[in-house]
Formats: structure tokens, sequence, C-alpha cells
């Protein structure tokens, strides 16, 4: 049985499922060609350019959608831009969805093709528009001038015959970068007599390039194009590194350690959480920072590295972050290893960016900021809803 020619696209970090839309409410676009389709974009919150990566939440801050169609020679036949996501889009169970119309110029022949899709936000990610009637020598990619920013992709083969799809068709969007937050208590204020200025997770490794890639990736390395310049170092000297995050603890904590036991956290006062930070709830006398990553292959040595800095920018206190025995892939170990697409890498445990109340946390909810103040292992969690799930620590 034919089907109407439309089809479905979704944004999510793990498979949604589709539903027919052939009875909602199209705006009036002008002359079409009787063609629609429907995009869903799942659990949409439109907070800023980006979002701040501040809970193991699978949400998604994207304002613009773009999708476009190619033939079997990979000539671009269509290229619709859906801006103000949140103006036109309506909401449904799962987010919110828009159904558009192709123009009868656009109209697609009988055939099969393939429709290409992605998520972003303005003002966070720039990509570069395929240019109709162009022929595409590879999967669109993306440049990141500065920190990484998320970004939603996917693409999907569909047949038409007598003008319509011989089935329904749908294209999931999946998250093509990584993401590392921390959620942290009681960190030491002053070790071997020099005051921490700075918490923060250096890597060994960071590209800039993502280049789009299907699925939702359980080992997915799609990034290239290694930073050459360094903003950090490991412990080691001579050893470069790069920072993915960094927590200024006077943002936090502005009159320190005011009840002189040594540790930023319970029992100062004055903390507060910075005003920047909007959208976000947290436990009082914590910390909280994040970043999102282009993925990276497994190095030579230690991948990630938590450190205290002073306002010298030396590192006072250093813990190397490892991965669980069983999380290890062929060719790792548990200091060394890759940096996967979806994947979310946490220190300390939060479910929910703005929780009503962190301290009386609802059902399915976790407020666990990691204690910097006990030498155990300092867990690294990702959310199932990221693509898998890691608990990781430090040694």
């Amino acid at each position: 049985m034919k089907k109407n020619l439309y089809f479905s696209l979704l944004v999510a970090s793990i498979a949604l499922i589709s539903c027919d839309n052939s009875h909602d409410e199209v705006p009036d676009q002008g002359q079409n060609s009787g063609q629609e389709f429907t995009l869903q974009v799942s659990s949409t919150v439109l907070t800023r350019a980006g979002r701040v990566l501040s809970g193991s939440e699978a949400k998604q801050t994207v304002d613009k959608v773009v999708v476009y169609a190619t033939d079997n020679a990979n000539k671009v036949l269509f290229v619709y831009t859906i801006a103000n996501w949140q103006a036109v889009s309506v909401g449904y169970v799962d987010g919110r969805k828009y159904t558009y119309r192709v123009l009868t110029s656009d109209k697609l022949d009988d055939g099969t093709y393939t429709l290409w899709s992605y998520a972003y936000s303005t003002g966070a990610v720039t990509p570069t528009l395929p240019t109709v009637g162009a022929t595409l020598a590879a999967p669109l990619s993306v440049t990141f001038s500065t920190e990484a920013e998320e970004i939603f992709a996917g693409k999907s083969t569909v047949t038409v015959s007598e003008g319509a799809f011989v089935a329904d068709a749908s294209i999931t969007l999946y998250r093509q970068v990584a993401g590392a937050f921390g959620y942290f208590k009681n960190i030491p204020a002053v070790v071997s007599g020099k005051t921490t200025k700075t918490l923060r997770l250096v890597a060994r490794m960071k590209n800039t390039v993502v280049n789009f890639v299907e699925g939702i990736g359980e080992h997915d390395v799609n990034g290239s194009s290694q930073e050459l310049t360094t903003t950090a170092n490991f412990s080691t000297i001579f050893d470069p590194g790069y920072t993915v995050y960094s927590i200024n603890l006077s943002d936090w904590f502005p009159a320190g350690d005011t009840n002189g036991d040594g540790l930023l956290g319970e029992g100062d006062t004055g903390w507060a959480k910075p005003a920047g930070l909007t959208g976000v709830n947290v436990l009082a006398n914590t910390v909280l920072g994040g970043q999102f990553m282009v993925p990276f292959d497994k190095p030579e040595d230690t991948t990630l590295e938590l450190q205290l800095v002073d306002s010298d920018n030396a590192i006072t206190l250093f813990w190397t972050v490892v991965i669980p025995a069983d999380d290890v892939q062929a060719g790792e170990t548990q200091s060394s290893f890759g940096v996967y697409r979806n994947h979310l890498y946490s220190i300390g445990a939060k479910t929910l960016n703005n929780p009503a109340n962190p301290a009386a946390p609802g059902v399915g909810e976790t407020e666990a900021p990691e204690d910097l103040s006990v030498g155990q292992f300092i867990k690294l969690q990702a959310n199932v809803n990221w693509g898998m799930i890691h608990l990781l620590g430090f040694k």
C-alpha cells in the first residue's frame, strides 16, 4: 500500500518511533506538490545558542533543522531550512514537530533517493549548506573554530512510485558529538600551601571537525583535524593537553573557605551559583562544569586527567580518569581509551539539568556530586539516552 509522500524526521540520541501525521494541520506555504514531510525533534528546549552541559539528561536545544534530498548520482535536488524551530513547530508527546509541504518545483519523480538532515543551534554551529544542483562528494561535516557544540545528523533511503513513497519514510538524527561534565563537592581549598583557584578536566587530544555518520554509534570516532594549539598540561613535565572544562572556584565560593576546614563545601558561607548559569539547579555548596567534545581515538597515554590549579596555573593535585574493566575496548586500557560519539563522560551523577529541588530528588532523579576530599575512585558515567553507560573513576 502506497503512502502520501512525506517523511518523518526525528532528533534523538537513541531511536524513537515515528508516527503517521497525515491528519496534522499544515501551515499554508503557497503552491505545493501535494507531497509533504513531517519533522520531529524530541525533547527540544531552546535555552540559548547551544546549551550548558550540566547533567546526563538527553535533551536538545536545536532551533534550526536542515533537510535535503539527493538522487543516485548524489546530486542535490532540494534543500529546506526550518528556521526558528521553536516558533514554527508544535508540541507533541516527545517534543516538537512541523509538517512541510514540498513545492511543486521540487516534487520528486519516481525513483530512489537519499534524504539527509541535520539539526543545530543558531550561533553555536554554522554548517555549510549543500547547493541545489551540486554533486556531493562526501557526507557533510562541521568545523568548530572554538569549542564543540551539540549537533545531530542522519539519513534515510526512500523509494517513490507513482508520486508517493512506497512506504512511510523517516530519518532519525543521532548526536554527532560526545560530552563531558563534572559535579563536585568538598574541593580542597589549599594544597601544599597553595590556594586552589581552578578545577579543570584536561584531555590528551582535541579534534575540530565532526564528520556526519549514521546510527547510534556505539564506538564511533567521527572526529578529525586535531587542534595544534594546546591549552593545558598534564601532571607530567612537558606533557601538553587540552582543557575540556574549567571551573573558576571563586565564581561559586567568592568568600573562599570561610569555615577554615580546608575544603570548599558544606559550611562555607557566601556560596552562590554563578549568575550566568541559567536553567541549571544544583545542590548548595557544589560546583559544576561541562562541555561538548569532538570524538577522538585512543591516545598512547592517559586520556583524561582532573586537576586542581593555583593562581600561577600550576597543578597542585590531580587524578587520572579511568574506565571500568568492562568498558575497555580492544587496544585500550582503563586509563587510555577513545572518546566516542554519543557518549557522555561524567564525574558525579546528575540526571536533570534543572530539578525542582536538588536536595530532595524525585523518582528517577539523582543528585550525587563527587566528593574530592576522599581518596576513592571517582565514577564517570553516561546516561543510556546518550547511547552508552560508563562507570569511570580516578586513581
